[in-house]
């Protein structure tokens, strides 16, 4: 081969070997399928499309199950539109393919805590606060459930880094003004809530925890007229507001104005369940009009609360303290269907069984806690829905 041909035939494999790393490199910067069916989607959710967004995102993840940013944009659809359940198994398998992600479980964490997994969002918003320590989002998930549990000075804490990070969001303030108010330090309590009401002019809950405050912050009669005025703007806009009924009741109460404290108290206790506040002071009101008998059976059923309660908070903790430890779960569920809560039973129920499957105590549990949920949606009347 003379000269010219050899160097003819080194510009070819040159030119050649040129060309591959040009094809190479476009194949690896253009998007592969599933990338192609993802960002579609985002255009879609953009416009709010969110039927058609969901369904590339589904086929993004068919194309490719190892993607991670399809299992994402699911969780915050669902999460969006209210279906925390739902978001909740997203995250779950969001985290799966990227475990250090940002800010992903706390999201998880809110999800499971407004479904009722108080425990594994316990779990999951301290996994958060390991990978970033100032979380506010994992602060205020910790914040509510220590409220929960009744440790007062944990939810101050927690809240009030939620606060800091988020003082535009009502509901974030909302949280911490009701938690100052818990502390009793009722005067910066009520310089929240009192910035709140224009934002919730429609939502009793500033009103109410307005007249929690001024009810306690004194028993000067200029208080308790204000707690009253609040109460009733609360009920006008809810008028089953337990909490609202049970604070005027307890107003009736100190001013010893019995016969008109029983019926709000009474109120207050059937529209919402476990409440321990309104039973011990409708035992208190029954006394004052010397109905004695009626007075030791609100009792008794405040002590068989209260037991419970306390049981429960245990249970909890210690669910969160010994997370692979089925027995736990396993009580807990069963406290929860003594305590007539098959939903909360069958939360804990069913993480007891993926810990320990086939176990008959188990099973035998998840089927109690069916029954008595088939049951109470059967007793409701037609139109009713099954749950608030």
């Amino acid at each position: 081969m003379n000269q010219a041909t050899k160097r003819f035939a080194a510009g070819i494999c040159v030119g050649g070997g040129v060309l591959l790393l040009l094809f190479a490199g476009f194949k690896l910067l253009s998007p592969s399928p599933a990338q192609v069916e993802y960002q579609h989607g985002s255009d879609l959710m953009q416009v709010q499309m969110y039927e058609a967004a969901q369904k590339d995102f589904q086929t993004a993840i068919r194309l490719n199950p190892h993607y991670p940013p399809p299992y994402r944009a699911l969780a915050m659809m669902a999460q969006k539109q209210g279906s925390y359940p739902l978001a909740a198994e997203w995250w779950r398998k969001y985290l799966h393919l990227s475990p250090h992600a940002s800010h992903a479980w706390c999201r998880l964490a809110l999800t499971e805590l407004e479904s009722g997994q108080e425990v594994q969002a316990y779990q999951d918003a301290h996994t958060e606060l390991k990978l970033s320590p100032q979380c506010p989002r994992a602060a205020l998930v910790l914040g509510e459930i220590d409220v929960h549990r009744s440790e007062a000075a944990a939810a101050l804490l927690h809240l009030q880094t939620a606060a800091k990070a988020y003082p535009n969001q009502p509901q974030v303030q909302l949280a911490y003004a009701r938690v100052l108010a818990l502390t009793h330090q009722y005067d910066d309590a009520a310089q929240i809530l009192h910035t709140l009401l224009s934002a919730y002019a429609n939502h009793p809950d500033p009103y109410v925890w307005l007249g929690y405050v001024y009810a306690r912050r004194s028993n000067s009669p200029q208080d308790w007229q204000k707690a009253e005025t609040f109460l009733r703007q609360g009920l006008a806009i809810d008028p089953v507001n337990a909490r609202a009924l049970f604070e005027l009741g307890r107003l009736r109460l100190m001013e010893r104005q019995y016969a008109k404290a029983i019926p709000l108290l009474q109120q207050a206790a059937q529209y919402k369940r476990h409440f321990l506040g309104a039973l011990y002071t409708l035992a208190q009101a029954q006394q004052g009009l010397h109905q004695t008998s009626a007075a030791l059976q609100t009792l008794k059923e405040f002590r068989t609360e209260s037991d419970m309660a306390q049981q429960e908070i245990s249970l909890l903790k210690s669910c969160s303290a010994n997370p692979k430890n089925p027995a736990v779960y396993l009580a807990l569920g069963q406290l929860e269907i003594k305590r007539q809560e098959p939903r909360a039973a069958l939360i804990v129920l069913q993480t007891a069984s993926k810990l320990q499957p086939g176990q008959p105590q188990i099973l035998l549990a998840i089927k109690k806690a069916r029954q008595m949920l088939h049951a109470n949606a059967s007793a409701l009347p037609s139109g009713m829905p099954s749950q608030p």
